[in-house]
Formats: C-alpha cells, structure tokens, sequence
C-alpha cells in the first residue's frame, strides 16, 4: 500500500499516481517503530518486533517522506559522508598549500650514515662511515622564499665526519667517548635538471661523486637510504654505491 504524500490517501502499491488527488507517487512510505528501529506497514499501530505502539499525528501515522533505503534517510552515513568530505578538503586544502609554498626540508640535523661502494658485479668492496651534521639547522631560512640560498643555489651543504672503513670505522661511529674523528669533509647534495649529486670534497682536488637513481629533487634531499652510480677518485673499480642511514637525531 502506498500513501500519498500530498493528502495522505491510501492507494495500491502498483498505483503511479494518487488516485484522489493526482500526484505522483514517488515514495513507498513506512512506519519506523522509535524503539527497536523495524519499519512496519502502514496499516499496524504497534510494531511486530517489539509491541511498541506506532507514533502517529492525530490518529493518522507518523509518515516518513524517504524510503527507508534511501541513503538520504540514513543519518549516520549522511554523518559519515560529511565527515569525509571534510577530510578531504583538509587534505586538498594542504596539498594546495605545499604545492604554492616553499619546501621546507625535513631531514634531521644530523644522521650516521654507511656509504657502500660496490664494483661493476654490484659486490660491496668498501664500506665507510660517516657522521652527517647539517650547517644551517634553521631549515625555514635556507629554504625559505625565493631569493633564498636553495632557491638560487640548489644545493644543501652539510659537514661529514669521518671514522673510517670496514669493522673498526663502524665501531669508532658508534663510540660515544673514544670514537676518533679521522677526517672532516665537506658534503654536498646537489638537485639538478637530469642528475641529483651528492659530492663528498675530501681534498680541494679530491672530491667522491655519487649520483642518485632518485629522480625527484625533494624525495633527493630527504632520502636515508640512497643507491646509485659513483666516481671514486684513483680506484676505477668502484662503480656503484649504497648509502644506508642508520639513525637520525
């Protein structure tokens, strides 16, 4: 049986249209018991489920103007639906302001690190430790604006102090009191166009290059664990490189 929901007459559930007043019949009308939540029939006053008596207005009951599988009807997926397209304006919201504003670098002030030199058959020959401390920890001034030294340089410079190689530069990294510093280098990540370089100046003529597989400058600059292809000054069977970040701080 449907209702009109003009003059609330009574018509068969195959009627398109009121056959009192003409307006179409768009929705298949229920009752909803306020206690267990059944939809009931229009024809009974109390619920089946539960024996609660049906609300109704003046003796006539309570329609509801939704089919009760309408997502319209259902205030805990309309809850949901908003919720979600808050978030996700939130997000929209951020990604427009990253996109629009400067990057702000998010490495650590400082990492130990293991550069693995590898030879054309990618087996490891050396291994050398080091500990990366950035120069300029205000990352929002060295990044920030346009006239900025990122902006015009493209370079991010930091100071690499070295312990040295195999098992003993891995023990004297991790020394806290008598972990000997054998040398202090200078280290550069370079983003270009078509290569990203990290550079390792150990001597004014003397200088290890090291260039990225990751492509993308930013994801560059905050890569822990890098791989690539090398230039080892003297020592031509060195041609490619692992680097592994063992901690941040």
């Amino acid at each position: 049986m449907k209702i009109c929901p003009k003059c609330n007459g009574t018509n068969p559930d195959q009627a398109e249209f009121c056959r009192l007043c003409g307006a179409k019949l768009q929705y298949n009308l229920t009752i909803k018991c306020p206690h267990c939540g059944r939809l009931c029939s229009l024809d009974r006053k109390r619920c089946p489920n539960c024996g609660t008596q049906l609300p109704t207005i003046n003796g006539k009951p309570k329609l509801k103007l939704l089919s009760p599988h309408s997502w319209l009807g259902n205030k805990k997926l309309l809850i949901k639906f908003g919720a979600a397209l808050v978030i996700i304006a939130g997000i929209l919201s951020v990604i427009g302001v990253l996109s629009n504003s400067t990057y702000i670098f998010h490495a650590s002030a400082g990492r130990k690190i293991q550069i693995s030199y590898q030879d054309q058959h990618h087996q490891t020959i050396r291994n050398e430790y080091y500990d990366v401390r950035t120069k300029n920890r205000n990352y929002a001034n060295y990044f920030g604006g346009k006239h900025s030294y990122w902006h015009q340089q493209r370079v991010f410079n930091s100071t690499a102090y070295y312990y040295g190689t195999g098992k003993q530069g891995y023990r004297n990294l991790w020394r806290t009191r008598h972990g000997k510093v054998l040398a202090r280098y200078r280290l550069s990540q370079r983003a270009g166009a078509r290569e990203n370089v990290t550079l390792i100046k150990r001597a004014p003529r003397q200088t290890i290059r090291l260039v990225s597989s990751e492509r993308n400058q930013m994801k560059f600059l905050d890569q822990y664990n890098d791989s690539g292809t090398c230039h080892y000054p003297g020592r031509r069977d060195l041609r490619y490189y692992q680097l592994r970040t063992f901690t941040q701080y």
